[in-house]
């Protein structure tokens, strides 16, 4: 009986377990008590895109701005190398070719005289890691014009597109979606699959959102120079593409050739007090240059003012922190632009040196907003934008009409196999029934204790499954009938059965999960929600055909007399 106990011990408590696992997804979350949620499990079971409706997305990755970023991050690189080397530089420039061209991508250093050229040389050999040469055909004494190797241009190219991927992953995660869809496809686009999701375009803003976080400084000069100009250029709410295009057109026109060089101009907004709606854009001047990017967030949160007006507050990292203290202990009493995608959100003036390594961006948001905008801070900004090429929402009754027929279809085929082995194997068909709904419960426990997706693949992968657990208590049956035939008596049958079927049960449990396991390595969406639901089973199949319905013959023997097997 001691090795008994054992098996009954370990039936017991999975059974128990898998009861605990799935009561939130019987009785609804809602419906648990505060205690459970806080001691026991209470997230129901996930269902995918196919069965509770959402949204489907495909975006392309604009890869070319990454290859622009890594040009504009290798002037940089040689700008600061130049003056730590002593050289006077005039200025920098990263110039991006067509896109797929590589070899109009250039950069050019304008040097104060042409004593700084052979620096600049012996920079260039010293950091192989930048991959730069000279171009000697294109270049003057003052004016060098460097080529990026192509090598490094499409790697960054490539990379831009898998952290794209991890950003959105990231962003979703924080966002709440359970068991996201988020994969490659072909060269540039990601696909993008959301289960359940309410508000479809907060989900696409939350993606989309570049989030690129620069700090740069206010050109107060050139901004006193051009007062007259820029108070003429004031604007109302932008959101619309085509009045933002618009604007962008007149102020450029207005200030395009005014603008001293290594400045620029970009809009700062209002926002209404009390609805929050943007109620105004105008240009400021700013400095080209970026003094500090969001590279060095180690953390963003919802934070409240003084007013108790929703806004965001920063934390950088050591490096970050250093940073900041220095630029803000060099540029005191200069305006300080905290600019997101290109839109100035505030521009406060720099009183004193702050070191701790905090800032607070106030925008005027709503808490949504300043908690939209906190989640894709923390996730990082995305390499590229993204342009939606498709969207597709899958309303929840497709869902539902596939739910209801499928629950049909199951009971139908279910009752239809029970009844079947009910009738043919008698008590033995129907300790095999008993370990079939103990196989369904198991599984179904597993997917909501691994947070699995099911989709209409993982049911018919767990059809599939319970196939083949009834085939495998079929072939212990018929051998433990053939051993009864053979005249052995009931206990050396059902023990010669067992042993006997094990091994043609194993061998086909194991070859099907190693494909099983091939399919989720190397598939996709539905084929991996098929491959977990499969593999899953089949682990399970193997317990109940072999470990349950063997615990029970044993018990029986072991507690009575038995003199004849009803198989």
């Amino acid at each position: 009986m001691r090795h008994i106990r054992g098996r009954l011990i370990l039936t017991v408590a999975l059974t128990l377990m898998s009861v605990l696992l799935l009561l939130p997804t019987m009785v609804g979350e809602k419906n648990l008590p505060e205690w459970w949620k806080s001691v026991l499990p209470s997230k129901r079971l996930s269902l995918g895109l196919d069965l509770k409706g959402g949204v489907h997305l495909v975006f392309e990755v604009e890869s070319d701005k990454a290859v622009e970023v890594e040009l504009k991050h290798i002037a940089d690189n040689v700008r600061r190398g130049l003056e730590d080397e002593g050289a006077v530089v005039d200025r920098v420039e990263a110039s991006p070719g067509q896109p797929d061209r590589h070899d109009d991508d250039r950069v050019r250093v304008h040097l104060a005289s042409a004593d700084g050229r052979p620096t600049l040389e012996a920079l260039v050999k010293k950091n192989k890691g930048w991959g730069l040469t000279v171009d000697s055909g294109a270049s003057t004494d003052t004016e060098v014009v460097l080529s990026p190797d192509p090598k490094v241009l499409d790697r960054r190219r490539d990379e831009a597109i898998e952290q794209a991927i991890e950003v959105i992953r990231n962003r979703i995660d924080q966002y709440g979606v359970g068991e996201p869809t988020i994969q490659r496809q072909g060269e540039e686009r990601v696909l993008v699959q959301l289960a359940g999701v309410e508000n479809p375009a907060e989900a696409k803003a939350l993606i989309q959102n570049t989030a690129l976080l620069e700090f740069k400084l206010i050109d107060s000069k050139a901004e006193s120079d051009l007062k007259e100009v820029l108070a003429g250029l004031k604007f109302g709410d932008l959101t619309e593409e085509n009045a933002k295009r618009d604007a962008e057109a007149k102020v450029e026109s207005a200030l395009g050739a005014k603008l001293p060089v290594g400045s620029a101009w970009l809009f700062e907004v209002k926002r209404d007090k009390i609805t929050r709606k943007i109620v105004q854009a105008y240009p400021r001047i700013v400095r080209k240059e970026t003094l500090l990017s969001g590279a060095y967030l180690s953390d963003a949160r919802v934070d409240f003012g003084q007013l108790h007006n929703p806004q965001v507050a920063l934390r950088f990292d050591a490096e970050g922190a250093k940073r900041f203290a220095d630029i803000t202990g060099e540029h005191t009493r200069e305006f300080l632009a905290i600019v997101l995608d290109n839109t100035i959100y505030s521009a406060p003036v720099i009183r004193q040196r702050i070191s701790g390594g905090n800032a607070v961006i106030e925008g005027g948001f709503d808490s949504r907003e300043a908690h939209n905008l906190a989640i894709v801070l923390r996730a990082g900004s995305l390499p590229a934008p993204l342009v939606l090429l498709e969207e597709r929402t899958v309303g929840p009754e497709l869902g539902q009409k596939s739910v209801q027929d499928g629950k049909i279809a199951t009971l139908v085929s279910t009752a239809a196999v029970m009844l079947f082995m009910m009738i043919y194997y008698r008590r033995g068909g129907m300790l095999a029934n008993v370990a079939l709904m103990l196989n369904l419960m198991y599984l179904m426990a597993g997917l909501a204790a691994f947070r699995a997706t099911l989709t209409l693949p993982g049911i018919a992968g767990i059809a599939l499954t319970l196939a083949m657990d009834v085939d495998a208590n079929i072939i212990i049956l018929e051998r433990i009938r053939e051993e009864l035939r053979a005249g052995k008596t009931p206990r050396s049958a059902m023990e010669a059965g067992y042993d006997r079927a094990f091994s043609a049960i194993f061998d086909s449990k194991l070859t099907t999960l190693i494909a099983g396991l091939i399919l989720y390595q190397f598939g996709t969406g539905p084929v991996r929600g098929f491959a977990v639901t499969l593999s899953l089973g089949l682990v399970i199949g193997m317990f109940t055909a072999l470990v349950f319905t063997r615990m029970v013959y044993d018990y029986v023997f072991a507690t009575r007399r038995v003199t004849t097997l009803s198989v």
